[in-house]
């Protein structure tokens, strides 16, 4: 069994809310979206507690359910949340302790899918499900998102993940990793490059010449190569295994 963590956090930027509103608060059948992912963990048989970070006063107006132990605070970034929220579980400070990372805008999230998620996951210290560019196309022909470029191929994410937040090593490289996923529109350009000396510093400091290579071709591939057309192929990016070992 294991513990469930919702994020919850408001966003930063009015551009990322939903007709004004955070994801979580946006009504879907007389609901709110974010009460549809606590009613599938709730009903999953294998969570065991449900923890919430968010705008606690707001949450705690409209959320319920007799798995949901505790609604946090937010305080910080996406991930001074989640690394938050993981302080405030039994036994967190156990090197091998497990939590289960869920968004709060998962509106088709089921307790099949969590259960057959973490019951047929490998042993490893950090887990997140994706599906290749052409499969996603496939199931959601109309629907526009950006892809991340791996050498596996392009990917879409998925939104929740399998954690064990003491194994990482490298938290405040991790954190500024995080801070970048929304700022590759081009009228955010400047705040994007303005990020990307302390990443640099943060890579070669906490990861030394592999991470200063991951970075480098980040970089290479987004401001020089797409910039003037060049396509890359696959084997000029690097892997998800060795992007993750630098955390």
């Amino acid at each position: 069994m294991l513990d469930a963590i919702i994020l919850a956090g408001t966003p930063r930027k009015v551009k990322h809310l939903i007709r004004g509103k955070h994801k979580f608060f946006t009504e879907v059948n007389n609901n709110y979206l974010g009460n549809l992912v606590v009613d599938a963990l709730t009903k999953s048989s294998v969570i065991k507690s449900i923890y919430i970070i968010g705008n606690k006063s707001e949450l705690e107006k409209i959320v319920s359910g007799e798995k949901v132990r505790k609604i946090i605070q937010e305080k910080g970034s996406f991930f001074a949340n989640a690394i938050g929220a993981f302080h405030h579980l039994d036994d967190s400070d156990h090197p091998d302790k497990q939590v289960l990372y869920v968004s709060c805008d998962i509106p088709f999230l089921t307790p099949t899918a969590i259960d057959e998620c973490v019951r047929n996951a490998p042993q490893a210290d950090f887990i997140m499900p994706y599906c290749l560019k052409e499969d996603f196309k496939t199931l959601f022909p109309k629907f526009e998102w950006p892809f991340l470029i791996c050498r596996e191929g392009e990917i879409k994410l998925g939104n929740i993940a399998l954690a064990k937040p003491n194994k990482v090593k490298n938290k405040k490289l991790f954190d500024r990793f995080f801070d970048l996923r929304k700022v590759s529109l081009s009228k955010d350009r400047i705040e994007e490059l303005v990020n990307i000396p302390p990443i640099v510093f943060e890579a070669l400091r906490l990861s030394g010449k592999e991470g200063v290579e991951i970075v480098s071709r980040e970089f290479y591939i987004r401001y020089i190569a797409n910039p003037l057309g060049i396509k890359p192929s696959l084997s000029t990016y690097p892997s998800i295994e060795k992007t993750c070992r630098i955390f």
